[in-house]
């Protein structure tokens, strides 16, 4: 009998460690990317009309200067603000005003991302906030992300 019981909750135990598990970051959690300073030009928006989304997409960038190469969060983390790989980089963001061509600056030490709107004519500075897992989900799903 107490063979059975410590199967049983040998068993449980392994069913709820799921090695596959990531974790939600929280909104300005830039873990791994704290330092992350980047210049980059837009490449392509993609953008997905649903409003459950808030204007979110993807923003495929061509990077300039970084001083990181690469960062992929995507086997441990379930959210993220970047994907970095050698002169690539998925950025994600609402997409608002932003077209193909325009400058992106970011600047996590000063939590800042900035970049000229050809749209409105101006520098448009704000912090960048990491979207909630449903939105990474989705893009997954579809298999909208390219790096």
């Amino acid at each position: 009998m107490k063979r059975i019981y410590i199967f049983f909750l040998f068993t449980i135990f392994i069913i709820s460690c799921d090695s596959n598990q990531r974790i939600e970051m929280s909104k300005y959690d830039y873990l791994g990317i704290e330092e992350l300073k980047m210049t980059a030009l837009i490449d392509s928006i993609h953008f997905q009309r649903t409003p459950s989304f808030h204007g979110m997409g993807i923003v495929y960038l061509d990077v300039i200067n970084s001083n990181q190469k690469d960062y992929d969060p995507i086997k441990y983390q379930s959210n993220y603000l970047i994907r970095i790989k050698k002169s690539k980089a998925e950025l994600y963001i609402a997409t608002g005003t932003l077209q193909v061509g325009d400058t992106i600056k970011i600047n996590l030490p000063n939590e800042s991302l900035t970049y000229y709107s050809s749209v409105k004519n101006e520098f448009i500075e704000f912090k960048p906030a990491i979207y909630n897992s449903s939105f990474f989900k989705f893009i997954e799903r579809k298999g909208y992300q390219k790096l």
